[in-house]
């Protein structure tokens, strides 16, 4: 897995990408609306990640997941780099 950072002043995102299968555009679709459930029965939270940072930070943070089946997935995250 490789990951990329990418800072201002103000912000910091970091990227990081998977070079395995993918994931299905109907498995994403799942993921981010939380209606995928991993083996134990639990769902997994990018979501409501997602909807935290925006609570703390403002509109301008987020979490994204682009995936592309058979080649790659990518998570970026972008938040504040200081609280004031």
């Amino acid at each position: 897995m490789d990951g990329t950072k990418a800072n201002d002043s103000r912000n910091k995102k970091c990227r990081s990408g998977s070079c395995e299968i993918g994931i299905t555009e109907k498995k994403l679709n799942e993921l981010l609306t939380n209606k995928l459930e991993s083996k134990n029965g639990s769902s997994f939270g990018i979501l409501n990640i997602n909807e935290r940072i925006k609570l703390l930070y403002g509109n301008e943070y987020w979490v994204i997941v682009r995936s592309e089946y058979g080649t790659s997935t990518t998570v970026e995250i972008r938040i504040p780099t200081s609280i004031t």
